[in-house]
């Protein structure tokens, strides 16, 4: 076994296990600091979504202008900005990144799958 692997289980792994844990204990302690009001809301405003992330306001409209963050225009028109709090909540977890594991085993499916085909 490699250095990197505690039971059967990579440091990268242990790794990634922990961020999901704690972009689960953000989203859940930030939806206990809303008003009661702000937890039946899925259709959001620009000051919900400061309320949710924490972010300040011209932080949320430069993530707008750089379309980092998920947002709508009503179908009114307008300059109105919309956001879904699904879509916000999904977003403060972030992507999750590839890890080292991950990129081999997908490699050896792609080299298995084109083997099966002929092609190397």
């Amino acid at each position: 076994m490699g250095e990197g692997i505690v039971l059967g289980i990579g440091i990268s792994d242990l790794v990634n296990g922990f961020m999901d844990a704690i972009a689960d204990k953000v989203v859940e302690r930030l939806s206990c600091r809303e008003k009661p009001i702000m937890k039946l809301k899925e259709v959001l405003t620009i000051g919900d979504v400061v309320e949710l992330t924490g972010y300040k306001k011209p932080t949320i409209y430069k993530f707008v202008s750089k379309k980092e963050i998920p947002f709508h225009h009503p179908r009114s028109g307008g300059k109105k900005l919309v956001f879904f709090r699904t879509e916000i909540e999904s977003w403060l977890k972030g992507q999750r990144e590839e890890t080292d594991e991950d990129f081999i085993s997908r490699k050896r499916v792609e080299i298995e799958i084109g083997a099966r085909h002929g092609r190397n």
